[in-house]
């Protein structure tokens, strides 16, 4: 009886395995032309028709990092409304380069909350646009565009491409509006307006001929004109950082789409060279320092880009913002040659593992005798070299160039040649694999990741 039942096992086995088989077979004609269309996006990397990167792309970049420099400082000596409270402002990743001043050339996004003991106020969402003087407007057509063209081409730029629009020229878009001759407009100094977060957000709740409340200037580099009728108040929820966003879908253990993977990292690698330096963006950043807001009543419930946003508090006393950046000496990208950099690594190595640092570190099997700031530093250079087993070999190259920053060039952000070489190796190689996976999932759209990190954003 035994052996009778041992036979009728081993055939439904054989039976099974057969099955299984057959069922393979009907799938070979897909994977088979699947294989094929993936060699081919192999052998033929898409190629780029936007505009060329040029020396002005890199001057925008550097008049947008200086705009949003000026832009903290003006705020954290102005905005007031109470000694006891703390006022917290949230800088919007996506930086708009259309405005509606005609000497403008950049416009930020922003939210600032008021903040008491245990009690978080709903931010109030503003705009605000920063026109350089005539001297900073010129400097990127006349005395820096020759040599940071001849940088570029130097740096093989020849042929590459990234989609960066520009603004155009401060002269002929100058002589396009003028500025209303309303003391309630553009015209009227926000830095003589006494408590001036009460006033902004008595004014963002009234309908006005214009959206322009006034100007912001501490110092004769840059005129900030604020606008209160881009988001009001209270229409955003609750934030979430990248980091808390990342230990929810490591848990559920889903892989997120990585459409939406490449393209935050590429806005957080714009976000370095646009706030390297600032009080938005410290030296030894991370995923918890990459805020998300969803818009309350969203119907695109699926973008990750919905607000990711840098959080700064505004100190009005200089020394104690001083004193927060050098806090930051003992994260393991206080041993990298740039810090900045080295995190922005560290945040793609998190995107491409759907999980935070310290979860995917462990696995790295370094001694627990380690010292723990060189420990995590070795652990990013070896998850730097294996992450391209997540997506591909082009990431995996990017990731460990931000890690060492071995571009070839200078190791400081304020560099133009740096600047030059991170938007030509990690944006524009971004913008590669972007193609490239759009292509993969018009192809098999099936097989793409699941959606982890846009339901907790949007839940």
């Amino acid at each position: 009886m035994a052996l009778f039942r041992q036979k009728i096992k081993i055939s439904f086995s054989k039976t099974r395995l057969n099955e299984i088989v057959n069922e393979l077979r009907l799938y070979n004609a897909d994977l088979s032309r699947l294989s094929s269309q993936i060699r081919r996006l192999g052998a033929n990397p898409p190629q780029h028709t936007s505009s060329t990167i040029s020396g002005a792309a890199i001057s925008h970049l550097q008049i947008t990092q200086q705009a949003s420099k000026r832009l903290y400082d003006v705020l954290a000596s102005r905005w007031s409304c109470d000694e006891r409270i703390e006022h917290i402002a949230s800088m919007d990743l996506r930086v708009d380069e259309s405005c509606r001043q005609a000497h403008s050339k950049v416009r930020f996004n922003l939210g600032v909350s008021c903040n008491q003991i245990a009690v978080q106020s709903a931010p109030f969402w503003l705009s605000v646009e920063s026109a350089p003087t005539d001297r900073l407007a010129e400097l990127p057509g006349n005395e820096h565009g020759e040599a940071l063209q001849a940088t570029l081409e130097k740096l093989g730029a020849t042929g590459k491409s990234v989609k960066f629009a520009l603004p155009p020229s401060s002269k002929s878009i100058r002589a396009a509006t003028s500025i209303p001759p309303s003391m309630q407009g553009p015209q009227l100094d926000l830095c003589t307006v006494e408590q001036l977060c009460k006033y902004v957000r008595r004014l963002g709740g009234h309908s006005t001929n214009d959206p322009c409340i006034g100007f912001l200037e501490k110092t004769k580099t840059f005129k900030h004109f604020v606008y209160t009728d881009s988001i009001t108040e209270g229409t955003r929820k609750k934030p979430q950082s990248l980091k808390q966003i990342l230990e929810i879908v490591a848990d559920k253990k889903r892989d997120t789409d990585w459409i939406e993977k490449l393209q935050l990292a590429r806005l957080l690698s714009l976000a370095v060279l646009r706030f390297h330096s600032t009080p938005w963006l410290s030296d030894a950043w991370g995923s918890s320092d990459v805020y998300f807001f969803g818009v309350a009543g969203s119907t695109q419930t699926g973008r990750l880009l919905e607000s990711p946003c840098l959080n700064a508090k505004f100190s009005h006393n200089p020394t104690n913002l001083q004193i927060s950046r050098i806090q930051t000496g003992s994260s393991p990208a206080s041993l990298a040659s740039n810090q900045e950099l080295f995190s922005l690594g560290v945040v793609l190595i998190e995107l491409g593992y759907d999980a935070p640092f310290e979860t995917v570190s462990q696995l790295d099997g370094l001694s627990v005798g380690t010292n723990a700031q060189v420990r995590d530093f070795l652990a990013a250079r070896r998850l730097g070299e294996s992450v391209h087993k997540k997506l591909n070999m082009t990431y995996g190259r990017l990731v460990e160039k931000c890690l060492n920053c071995n571009f070839g060039v200078a190791t400081k952000l304020g560099d133009a040649e740096l600047q030059s070489a991170v938007l030509i190796h990690v944006v524009n190689q971004l913008d590669v694999c972007l193609e490239q996976y759009k292509k993969f999932n018009s192809l098999a759209p099936d097989l793409r990741g699941g959606s982890g990190i846009q339901e907790q954003v949007f839940k």
